[in-house]
């Protein structure tokens, strides 16, 4: 808790509709950073019954090799630390109960600055509130791409002032 204020609650990631064998893109709204395994346990302060096996990142910095995965007991992993300024794609091998995959720590909201670099950046939208990416991001982007969640399941793209975050 933060100094005698009410304890602090994991964040929840509202994963309902989705199933096992689907991938979900999830972030986080406020700094916490760790472990990928770790932050990312619903069995610690969620119901237990969300699960996955597999995260990938777009790392632009590693032009050579930019996407880092993590695959539960793997040896190959080069993704292995979250923080709230990342997106990550995950697998889900479980999704029941509450559909939510609560982080196991918890955090207080706050003003999350995330550093663009030239070319295609993948990064979570760190807010509870939706935004035109126009607003959220500024001038400095000329196109967003999303994933549109609707048949055929696409990624889509289009210019910040008709994309809404969430």
């Amino acid at each position: 808790s933060l100094s005698g204020g009410a304890p602090l609650a994991p964040y929840d990631i509202d994963l309902t509709g989705f199933v096992a064998g689907d991938w979900v893109f999830v972030s986080y709204a406020f700094p916490m950073n760790g472990a990928i395994e770790v932050i990312l346990d619903d069995s610690v302060l969620g119901d237990g019954l969300t699960s996955w096996d597999v995260a990938k990142w777009y790392d632009i910095t590693t032009p050579m090799d930019p996407w880092k995965e993590y695959r539960v007991g793997a040896a190959t992993n080069d993704l292995f630390n979250i923080d709230e300024t990342m997106g990550v794609w995950l697998h889900l091998t479980a999704n029941g109960g509450d559909s939510m995959l609560s982080t196991s720590v918890a955090g207080d909201y706050a003003t999350v600055p995330i550093n663009l670099n030239v070319g295609w950046n993948l990064v979570g939208y760190p807010s509870a509130t939706p935004s035109l990416a126009s607003v959220s991001i500024g001038g400095s982007v000329d196109m967003v791409a999303y994933y549109d969640g609707a048949s055929p399941y696409l990624i889509s793209q289009g210019p910040p002032n008709t994309v809404m975050m969430s």
